[in-house]
């Protein structure tokens, strides 16, 4: 999907937002003394919607500023499972971390790499709703540093598994459909790669890889 694509999509998804602010406001102005305080809730969770999706879209469509520096993996993956640590727990998610304590450095951008990382974990924690074990796991493999992170949640279906990239597709009731483009546009960005393998069932392995 080139740029063109994307923004008409942000467009479309804009325009039914604003269509329905426009509609409950003729009904608040109709039955103002009756529904107002209903309304005026209504109105107020499409326009957070609306802010969302602009939010999530933006880096999508700009060009995503680098702020480069040398980066210890191993440290950002201890900040990110710190940051999920409560959400793990409350969600009874075992965390199994396989990798040493040194590992090559990188250059890249910290924040941006750990926000990545952290929508992968956020996935991989709503993918097991009963609880279960997340694995995070990082190596060197030829020039690339390779991180996984795994989840034994349900799986992803082959079908969803070719569209799973694509902005505005989203296999969640409340989803927008941007997390993992935004993720794959980071990743990229890095002269990095990401790939996927899931099995309906039997959870999902999301696997980056850095340059060295």
């Amino acid at each position: 999907m080139n740029d063109r694509d994307l923004l008409l999509g942000i467009i479309h998804e804009v325009k039914n937002s604003v269509g329905i602010l426009q509609g409950l406001m003729e009904l608040l102005k109709r039955n103002l003394k009756n529904q107002d305080k209903k309304l005026a809730e209504e109105i107020s969770s499409e326009i957070t919607h609306l802010s969302h999706i602009l939010k999530r879209s933006s880096p999508l469509v700009n060009s995503l500023k680098l702020s480069i520096s040398p980066i210890q993996i191993t440290e950002l993956l201890d900040r990110v499972l710190f940051l999920a640590q409560e959400d793990l727990q409350k969600n009874r998610i075992t965390l199994e971390k396989r990798y040493p304590g040194v590992l090559p450095e990188i250059k890249g951008d910290p924040e941006l790499l750990q926000e990545a990382f952290l929508n992968l974990l956020s996935n991989g924690i709503e993918a097991m709703p009963k609880g279960g074990r997340f694995i995070v796991e990082a190596f060197p493999k030829d020039n690339f540093l390779q991180i996984e992170f795994i989840d034994k949640g349900a799986g992803i279906s082959k079908e969803n598994l070719e569209k799973l990239f694509l902005p505005f597709f989203s296999t969640k009731k409340e989803g927008l459909g941007l997390g993992l483009p935004l993720v794959q546009r980071i990743i990229q960005s890095h002269k990095g790669e990401i790939t996927v393998r899931s099995e309906k069932g039997r959870g999902s392995r999301f696997i980056i890889s850095l340059p060295l």
